[in-house]
């Protein structure tokens, strides 16, 4: 005999299905119990931990092999476009339904908003860019603009033409020099060549 941890009631063996992983060998819930556990869940919605919501649909092409949930904006949208020929809304890439490269955004950002009206197909990378913070409008960075271009100093030295690192733009800055001369003025540091570490002496 055996008691099922859901109903609380004692049972006979053989109402519990088979699990090598558990001491006793027998599954915790009886038969009963995990049909009924299984009902439910094909019925249910499930919040998943980022603030989407899982369906259980099995048989739907977008639906997970593993678990046969699918995201309840991806089924959604799919349900509007299938078919259609879409492309990101942001820079115009082509846009197929891949699972890690083309994303469904939610436009007012609350993902358990799945109307139709607030979902928009963007490629990886404009998703990704859409919430990347501006370094240089972060709290504590240093703002350096310069022909149109707002960087930190890091960042600028790191950009094409500027010979010297970001550390001596921003104590350029901070003595008083202008953006232009911190920027590209050479430093007075010169730069040991590599190949004058491996001289050959006659």
């Amino acid at each position: 005999m055996k008691i099922c941890i859901k109903c609380k009631t004692e049972k006979s063996k053989n109402e519990f299905h088979k699990d090598r992983l558990r001491k006793d060998g027998l599954c915790p819930y009886c038969r009963e119990c995990r049909r009924t556990k299984k009902r439910l869940i094909r019925k249910a919605k499930y919040p998943h931990s980022n603030g989407y919501i899982l369906l259980y649909m099995p048989s739907h092409p977008l639906a997970q092999k593993s678990t046969g949930l699918v995201y309840e904006h991806r089924y959604i949208f799919h349900l509007h476009f299938k078919g259609e020929e879409l492309s990101c809304e942001f820079c115009g890439a082509p846009w197929m339904w891949r699972t890690y490269k083309d994303h469904i955004d939610h436009i007012d950002e609350i993902k358990s908003n799945n109307n139709i009206e607030n979902l928009r197909a963007l490629c990886n990378s404009c998703n990704v860019a859409r919430t990347r913070k501006i370094h240089c409008h972060t709290s504590g960075n240093m703002a350096i603009e310069y022909d149109g271009k707002t960087l930190t100093a890091e960042e600028w030295g790191r950009e094409p033409g500027v010979k010297v690192p970001g550390y001596t733009v921003r104590c350029r800055i901070k003595a008083g020099w202008t953006v232009y001369d911190s920027l590209f003025k050479d430093s007075r540091k010169k730069r040991v060549g590599i190949e004058s570490l491996f001289v050959t002496q006659d």
